[in-house]
């Protein structure tokens, strides 16, 4: 039984994959990817790849609460890593200059930092009232070094 169920399953990705290179909508292809990850999380529940992976596709489909559940259970899965010193001395002496006019869209409710585990890299998320497409920048040493970088923004711990 199980040897029928693996080739149907892979006939039928097969199938998927050719569809994919077709064209199907973007949406379609979200709506079949959390169902396969949903299942993955289901037979596979400590994997954290299948978690983080179907939160952001959740939060591309416009799931904005059921991907925040997911994300939710990411850092619960897989706790974030605490900053040493010179990490936090160089995010902030790093952080870029935010102009900001009082006829913004969407006020920005946020600003958050993150520090890459093994690169030179700083990403700066900057989180707006009403935006579930948050902006990312990310700039490397050498790039911070040639703008000359270095006005601290107060950010909410």
């Amino acid at each position: 039984m199980i040897d029928t169920l693996l080739y149907e399953w892979k006939k039928r990705n097969e199938e998927i994959t050719g569809l994919i290179r077709e064209g199907v909508s973007t949406n379609d292809f979200y709506q079949l990817a959390i169902c396969q990850l949903e299942f993955l999380r289901r037979v596979i529940p400590d994997n954290v790849n299948y978690v983080s992976r179907l939160a952001e596709l959740l939060h591309l489909d416009g799931n904005i609460r059921r991907a925040g559940e997911q994300y939710r259970l990411v850092l619960q899965m897989d706790p974030l890593t605490p900053l040493t010193e010179k990490e936090t001395q160089m995010i902030r002496k790093f952080c870029p200059i935010l102009l900001l006019t009082q006829k913004e869209c969407f006020p920005l409710k946020d600003v958050v930092a993150v520090h890459h585990p093994t690169k030179p890299m700083i990403g700066y998320h900057l989180f707006w009232e009403d935006d579930y497409d948050f902006p990312l920048m990310i700039m490397n040493r050498a790039t911070m070094k040639k703008f000359g970088l270095s006005t601290i923004l107060k950010m909410r711990p």
